[in-house]
């Protein structure tokens, strides 16, 4: 713009900024300690939704430690029922080896991404994908359902 004489500024994109000022995010200690008592690799599903965990619960799954952590933290009970209540609960639990581990808690999913070996952006097998930047700017390939398309 500025070579044929237009005033220009490279402003950036919020949402993208946002996601970039999170890669030095602290994990808490205890998920740390969850992630060293695992024997599988994990696969994180930010965002989750009920039909996420359906979907999983009736895939192959068992290569992977599945964390869940809800997108409405009031569904938690709704993800764990999808695994026939099953899980571990990072509420309640002493960190152990665990196939599925339920994550209700607010504002841990940024951190959790840096420990994930895979992730999974929920929402994908409902109405539409969640945010894919905060699991992308960790450097993490960021796999969702079929249903992508409303979010850009």
């Amino acid at each position: 713009m500025s070579s044929a004489g237009v005033h220009s500024v490279v402003l950036g994109n919020p949402k993208y900024d946002y996601a970039a000022s999170l890669v030095d995010t602290a994990i808490p200690d205890k998920f740390i300690r969850w992630r060293a008592a695992q024997q599988k690799p994990i696969l994180v599903v930010g965002s989750a939704h009920e039909t996420d965990a359906i979907v999983l619960a009736q895939s192959v799954h068992s290569a992977y430690s599945v964390w869940l952590v809800p997108h409405d933290l009031k569904e938690a009970s709704k993800l764990s029922n999808a695994f026939n209540g099953k899980i571990s609960n990072s509420l309640t639990d002493e960190p152990q080896d665990t196939n599925v581990l339920l994550i209700p808690e607010f504002g841990v999913l940024r951190a959790l991404y840096t420990l994930a070996d895979a992730v999974i952006v929920g929402g994908g097998f409902g109405k539409a994908t969640h945010n894919v930047l905060e699991a992308t700017v960790q450097g993490k390939v960021a796999a969702c359902g079929p249903n992508w398309q409303k979010i850009p």
